[in-house]
């Protein structure tokens, strides 16, 4: 809008004609950009799992509300900058425009044919793509700082020390009762499993102090009276030793909870003092677990809390990795498909018209197919950030398409060269500030969030070199066709007029 109004105003419409331009000229095709972007956001808004709804509520209320305000103030804070000028605004001719008039018309057939070839690589690198889709390997998601530290190292060596995964899936129950009934099912169910069973130990407060104490103080009581000193001394000095060892002490009383050492007591004792209602469950597995193996525990221990009919809820790092994959896998496609009927709707609906409508669904599709081509190449994995890459991609990439025909529709026959140097540097500009924002997270420790800021800024370069350059030798080829025709027709009509 600013973009437009300032090139108004340099080819000398006054300040009401510029304002009363800008805003009739680029409403339309803004508001398939913002309102495209905000469908794709609030697309995210049909998973189950909380930070991702959350995440596109708020990016779908975010793009309506900048574009609303937009479009209500700048015209007066225009006005206002405009008024009080010494000299009025003057449009620059923008460089990025201008490489891309002149790679349009001098070398169109060559973007055409490379637009085609790029394609064409894109499906090979989808065809030969190998391995895994989805990154099950969550080691490779986390700080690359504590990865380069040795912290993931020391982890491993942790488990391979004390042979065994130190982190336990957490499960606390209402009721001492129903967690009893929980470990029962859940033991009945491991049984059951065999050697295929996914889990090391159940701990509760149950297990972890001796049962039936009663019963074995009075025989360790009678075990001490009958290893009299005088028996002892018929043994040999070394039996004599090691059986006064192990002589039961004549102080012995039962264990309590507070006997235990502080690393198993603490872990079993609410906040509150309360103990008997937490089960702290333990994988088999030495280090991380496979996905396979992370859905194996999480329905085995849902399932026993469904069975038991206890009421209790179970959290920890394995169930929380399996719900995300789940999640991704499940709603990851349906909200990609839901984000491009969306955008797909809303040009249809906003142009009006099926030929220009397509022509801006054709930059797009070709900038998602350089896309997923380049991921396909490096070998991109699908974690649980960058899957959203996609939905949000369709409705941010349709902007620059949009506005590039939507101005050229606006202009008429013959202007495509004068849209490129005037729009195109605007929709640059566009382009290049959420360039920014998404490279800017390449500078992210955490590995995941890396993925996703190189992921979204291929999208944003794609959509941007799709809109501006490959779909506009296209449109430049049409218009040459167009004046050949209309030059053919005329030329019939002098000599038949002749």
């Amino acid at each position: 809008m600013v973009a437009r109004f300032i090139e108004e105003r340099g080819r000398g419409l006054s300040l009401e004609e510029a304002l009363s331009a800008c805003w009739s000229g680029t409403a339309a095709a803004t508001f398939v950009a913002s309102f495209g972007a905000g469908l794709a956001y609030l697309s995210l808004a049909v998973t189950d799992f909380r930070g991702f709804n959350q995440f596109g509520l708020i990016g779908g209320m975010g793009m309506a509300l900048c574009w609303l305000t937009a479009y209500l103030l700048l015209p007066a804070l225009l006005a206002a900058l405009d008024s009080r000028s010494r000299q009025p605004f003057r449009g620059r001719i923008s460089t990025v425009g201008t490489i891309a008039s002149w790679l349009v018309y001098r070398h169109g057939k060559a973007v055409r044919r490379v637009s085609l070839l790029l394609v064409a690589v894109s499906v090979l690198g989808l065809l030969t793509y190998r391995g895994p889709l989805f990154q099950y390997d969550f080691s490779k998601l986390q700080s690359a700082k504590s990865a380069r530290s040795g912290a993931t190292y020391f982890g491993k060596k942790a488990d391979q020390v004390f042979r065994a995964f130190l982190t336990p899936i957490v499960v606390r129950a209402d009721s001492p009762a129903d967690l009893r009934r929980f470990v029962e099912e859940l033991e009945r169910e491991r049984g059951a499993l065999g050697a295929a069973d996914p889990l090391r130990e159940v701990r509760t407060v149950d297990n972890v102090i001796p049962q039936n104490q009663a019963e074995k103080l009075r025989r360790l009581s009678r075990l001490r009276a009958t290893l009299t000193d005088t028996r002892l001394s018929l043994l040999d000095p070394r039996t004599r030793r090691e059986a006064r060892d192990l002589r039961p002490s004549p102080d012995l009383r039962q264990v309590t909870l507070d006997d235990l050492p502080q690393s198993i007591r603490l872990p079993l004792i609410e906040r509150d003092g309360t103990a008997g209602r937490i089960a702290l469950i333990f994988p088999k597995r030495v280090g991380w677990a496979s996905q396979r193996e992370m859905k194996k525990m999480a329905d085995l221990i849902r399932d026993a809390i469904a069975r038991s009919g206890a009421s209790a809820q179970a959290v920890g790092q394995n169930l929380l990795f399996n719900d995300i994959i789940d999640a991704i896998v499940r709603d990851g496609p349906k909200a990609t498909v839901l984000a491009l009927a969306a955008v797909v709707s809303l040009v249809l609906v906003t142009l009006q018209h099926l030929r220009p409508a397509l022509q801006v669904l054709a930059g797009l599709l070709l900038g998602v197919a350089w896309l997923l081509g380049a991921a396909a190449w490096v070998r991109m994995r699908i974690n649980f950030l960058n899957f959203v890459v996609l939905p949000i991609t369709f409705g941010i990439g349709v902007d620059y398409s949009v506005n590039i025909v939507q101005r050229w529709r606006l202009e008429g026959a013959g202007s495509l060269e004068r849209v490129l140097k005037g729009t195109g540097g605007a929709v640059a500009l566009c382009s290049l500030t959420t360039i920014i924002g998404y490279g800017s997270l390449l500078a992210a420790d955490n590995q995941a969030l890396r993925s996703f800021g190189l992921f979204a800024s291929l999208g944003e370069l794609s959509c941007i070199l799709a809109a501006v350059v490959a779909l506009p030798a296209w449109l430049q080829r049409q218009e040459t066709r167009r004046s050949t025709s209309a030059a053919r027709r005329t030329g019939r009509f002098a000599t038949a007029s002749t």
